[in-house]
């Protein structure tokens, strides 16, 4: 049977993922079933997490070298951004309305399996560092080996249910750096190598992807009878109108509100520029009916970002392809 109650949405993106093209088709401001957090972004609950990192150059490192003030202030960031979002479906549940989340998957990955990730030999012990607290279920606290993120299994299997948006390594990463190179120097840019390690890549998409299949707790269950949790979209699908329509009805949205043309609005500089500046879906962005040509790739690469940041792209979307490809092949069609 379909999964009758309001679902409890989280939607796992990556920076330039065209998450927030999703989120406009979907019009989350105008869903009347709908419990939206008070910030108004419709997720990013964990971007203080993130501050935490970049401020602590993180990335990477092996968490027994974290500072006992590190540790607090990560964890404290951690425990602040998710008792705002239990609470947000606290309220949900209470009006019986569902709440749909976005946020980059790697704000939440856990610092031991960053650091493992990178190479070092975190231990297991410290895992408790980054353990976050759920008054909701106390004694049910813990994390296996299988989620890399900082929230305990429980909360993960039993409160939310996860899509997965993805996006083609030659269109999603290129546009990380070019973001990049317009709020950063070129100097601090080309120093930032484990931050693109550690935001350029699926692996940890594909990893928590996995270990929901695994669970045999987790209810698969959706909306609609053919479409089972996780659900993974990729964004060159982003234009099949029927294809979104039957993803909305899955979430449990009304797809009555969705939308593929708006008004434009002049906005400069912020993340969002490009589809606030346009009038509706743009297939080429997307990279529909694309068969790219990575070596031809990395020659436009060269052209535009110089040597060093073309031969970092050419690494990272060469280690990417195998992980997207197979998230891919388990896409909403």
């Amino acid at each position: 049977m379909a999964h009758i109650h309001p679902p409890q949405n989280i939607l796992f993106s990556l920076p330039r993922t065209a998450s927030h093209l999703l989120t406009r088709i979907i019009n989350l401001p105008a869903q009347p079933s709908l419990a939206r957090p008070q910030n108004g972004e419709d997720g990013y609950l964990f971007l203080p997490v993130c501050i935490q990192r970049f401020k602590n150059s993180f990335f990477g490192r092996d968490p027994s070298t974290w500072t006992e003030e590190e540790h607090h202030l990560f964890k404290h960031a951690l425990q602040e951004s998710f008792n705002e979002w239990t609470s947000l479906l606290q309220q949900a549940r209470a009006t019986a309305k569902l709440t749909y989340i976005k946020e980059h998957i790697n704000f939440l990955v856990d610092p031991v399996s960053e650091a493992r990730f990178f190479g070092y030999t975190a231990s297991d012990r410290d895992r408790r560092f980054f353990e976050v607290e759920d008054s909701n279920a106390p004694s049910r606290i813990g994390k296996s080996e299988d989620n890399i993120t900082c929230l305990p299994d429980h909360f993960l299997i039993h409160s939310v249910k996860p899509t997965f948006l993805i996006r083609h390594p030659c269109l999603t990463f290129p546009s990380n750096f070019r973001m990049a190179l317009r709020n950063q120097s070129r100097e601090d840019v080309l120093r930032e190598g484990g931050a693109h390690r550690w935001e350029c890549t699926y692996y940890w998409s594909l990893s928590l992807y996995r270990f929901y299949i695994r669970s045999e707790e987790f209810d698969r269950g959706s909306c609609v009878e053919d479409v089972k949790f996780p659900i993974v979209l990729d964004a060159a699908d982003l234009a099949d109108e029927t294809l979104v329509r039957k993803y909305a009805r899955a979430v449990g949205l009304d797809e009555g509100e969705i939308v593929f043309e708006w008004a434009r609005q002049d906005v400069e500089g912020a993340a969002t520029a490009s589809i606030l500046g346009s009038t509706g879906v743009e297939k080429g962005k997307l990279g529909v009916e694309v068969d790219f040509d990575l070596l031809e790739e990395r020659a436009k690469w060269e052209v535009e970002f110089g040597d060093v940041l073309a031969d970092r792209l050419f690494e990272l979307v060469s280690l990417s392809m195998g992980d997207y490809e197979e998230l891919r092949a388990f896409r909403l069609r």
